[in-house]
């Protein structure tokens, strides 16, 4: 399933002048995949914009490792400085996520439609902008709106009004014409445990039957305040099973296997069918860490267990792609310039 790399930590010691930067350049140094960030202020585009082309070695309009968030401001509002920085990043072939969060009850109406129509008056409003200010611009319908939970104030990411409201939501995208994204296994459970997977597996699977073309929020707890290693490794085999719901079902004559059914008769078996050897890989899905088996293979330990563990393996086995010659050099200086701009020299 479609999922992009997004920075999911910030630093609480960094400068905060040129925080953005570092989350950028540490990003940058650690994966080859395409990276989708927000980017806040104006004067951050040209910077960014240095940092993505000094790794990839190449202009980012032709073909861009990097797409950018702009969250609208519910209810019906856009963020000036953000605004402005999506504009630039637009007219440089940069793809634009546009991402509501109304948030039913406080910044949106109570009422799951109230918040979706919400959502799409914030959503349709950047579409015109963007689309005057840059026509035939790349341009992603973002569905991140959430639910209030009214006798604490909390913010609820799981609930199954969220799964509603990006139902919803994606159908109305569609019916735009729009490439879509959603929450998709973000969880409230503050740990790994069933229920993160719960409430991460139902909204991501209302989402996929929806037709999101990608999902965000993969190992994502505690509302996507939290980063959990073994939920990134537990999502993984969600979406693997995800992929499994969505692969399109052949029904024909061959595929109903008649004549296996008519060989093998009653009280037969089909172990022996070519057509069980020909399908006994592609047919049913393997997870790579869900647990099944004996009994006795898993005794004394959880598959949470068997994911931190798969974390941990992929952590120290993981190997990038080394940056382009001069690459570091390059973005040490931009983050070194972006110093000077901010002291005033």
């Amino acid at each position: 399933y479609g999922l992009p790399t997004q920075a999911t930590g910030m630093s609480a010691d960094a400068d905060p002048v040129v925080l953005p930067l570092l989350v950028q350049a540490t990003v940058v140094r650690n994966t080859a995949k395409h990276v989708q960030d927000e980017v806040r202020t104006p004067e951050m585009v040209e910077p960014v914009l240095a940092i993505y082309e000094a790794a990839s070695g190449a202009a980012l309009a032709g073909r861009p490792c990097f797409s950018v968030t702009n969250c609208t401001v519910a209810p019906l509002q856009h963020d000036r400085g953000m605004t402005e920085a999506g504009l630039r990043l637009v007219r440089r072939g940069v793809p634009v996520f546009i991402l509501p969060m109304p948030q039913a009850g406080t910044t949106g109406p109570a009422s799951v439609l109230g918040t979706c129509v919400v959502s799409m008056a914030e959503l349709l409003s950047a579409v015109v902008l963007y689309q005057v200010a840059q026509p035939g611009c790349a341009l992603v319908s973002g569905v991140g709106a959430a639910v209030a939970d009214l006798r604490t104030g909390g913010y609820i990411a799981a609930g199954p009004e969220v799964g509603l409201i990006n139902l919803i939501c994606l159908e109305m995208s569609r019916f735009y014409g729009l490439p879509t994204q959603a929450t998709g296994m973000s969880a409230d459970a503050k740990r790994a445990d069933f229920q993160a997977g719960s409430e991460g597996g139902m909204t991501a699977l209302v989402a996929a039957l929806a037709g999101a073309d990608s999902l965000v929020a993969a190992g994502g707890l505690d509302g996507v305040q939290v980063g959990s290693l073994a939920k990134y490794v537990l999502d993984d085999d969600q979406i693997g099973a995800l992929r499994r719901y969505l692969r399109e079902e052949r029904v024909d004559r061959e595929r109903a296997l008649l004549d296996d059914i008519l060989a093998v008769g009653i009280g037969g078996h089909y172990l022996g069918r070519r057509s069980t050897r020909a399908l006994a890989r592609s047919e049913v899905w393997r997870p790579r860490v869900f647990q099944r088996g004996a009994f006795d293979e898993f005794r004394g330990r959880t598959v949470v267990d068997d994911a931190l563990r798969r974390a941990r393996e992929l952590l120290a086995s993981h190997e990038v792609p080394p940056l382009p010659p001069g690459a570091e050099e390059r973005i040490a200086e931009v983050i070194a310039a972006a110093r000077r701009r901010a002291a005033g020299e």
